[in-house]
């Protein structure tokens, strides 16, 4: 068997120690995931497709219990979902729709164990930008399928990355991100581009 290609780049947090890296506890749960997502994948679809529904139940009630537009919106659901039938019949809110329910769409009580929340913000191609809430949670979860990403297209983290984003500040940084601190790589060259329509 031989060695992930990216076995030699991981970061230890320990001083002194490179192999085995020892990473921090934010990397140790992004290598977690990571490990979870490439046992999953091999799963039969039907056992994705089971987990998959479950963790949507969990979100859903949450979702009626805290969030007033899902509330109102989701009403003949109100008993939960129980099988993937159900939730193909659940409407799909378009962007304009998100944009006029504003605060509504949030939940009147987040779950404390996922952290602060923060505003994300969409590019506003149509002409205005589509404004939610996240939490570290769901940065932390944006990070790990950005490193999946990464890891599925074999990219060779000695290399340089360039990014070109919206609203991102131009620069450059000696390293690839957030989404990659448990590997040592190459700088980042970022671009940022125009706002509005």
């Amino acid at each position: 068997m031989h060695p992930p290609a990216h076995a030699a780049t991981l970061l230890s947090a320990l001083s002194g120690v490179t192999w085995p890296a020892i990473p921090s506890v934010e990397n140790a749960r992004m290598l977690a995931l990571q490990y979870q997502f490439e046992q999953t994948q091999w799963w039969p679809p039907q056992q994705l497709a089971e987990m998959q529904l479950l963790q949507f139940r969990s979100v859903f009630a949450h979702a009626l219990a805290t969030v007033p537009y899902y509330r109102e919106r989701f009403a003949p659901w109100s008993s939960g979902i129980s099988g993937w039938e159900q939730y193909r019949e659940l409407p799909i809110s378009s962007r304009a729709e998100v944009q006029q329910a504003g605060t509504d769409m949030h939940s009147k009580a987040p779950p404390p164990a996922h952290g602060p929340l923060m505003k994300t913000e969409s590019s506003g191609s149509t002409g205005r930008p589509l404004l939610t809430l996240g939490s570290a949670w769901t940065q932390m979860m944006w990070h790990a399928l950005l490193l999946r990403d990464h890891l599925w297209h074999g990219r060779e983290f000695s290399g340089k990355l360039a990014a070109i984003r919206n609203r991102a500040t131009p620069g450059r940084l000696d390293n690839w991100g957030s989404a990659t601190a448990v590997f040592r790589t190459g700088p980042l060259r970022c671009q940022g581009g125009v706002t509005g329509p």
